[in-house]
């Protein structure tokens, strides 16, 4: 998955929570400014409303890009396919940004 600097896509069911969480990150201005590429993980949980709570990023590097991409992400609303979905479940994303 790459991530770019682009306006938000709509988000469809069949979508991967990879994918629905990439539509909402426009590309970070600390790595712009690095040019900087790299691999970022992301865990959270998804609240009784489906949005995005208590989000943790690992990038291995500065806090400033953990702090911008919790901004982006924290309470924005994802759509599950799984029928029996737990509040407590803890969920992983792998987000890819490359340069273009």
């Amino acid at each position: 998955m790459s991530l770019r600097a682009s306006n938000p896509k709509k988000i469809t069911l069949k979508q991967t929570l990879e994918q629905q969480i990439a539509s909402y990150i426009s590309y970070p201005e600390v790595l712009l400014q690095a040019e900087s590429e790299g691999v970022v993980v992301i865990r959270f949980r998804i609240d009784a409303n489906n949005r995005l709570t208590d989000l943790q990023v690992y990038d291995g590097e500065d806090g400033k890009l953990n702090a911008t991409l919790i901004k982006q992400l924290n309470g924005k609303k994802v759509f599950l396919t799984e029928p029996n979905h737990v509040e407590k479940q803890e969920y992983q994303a792998r987000l890819h940004f490359r340069l273009k």
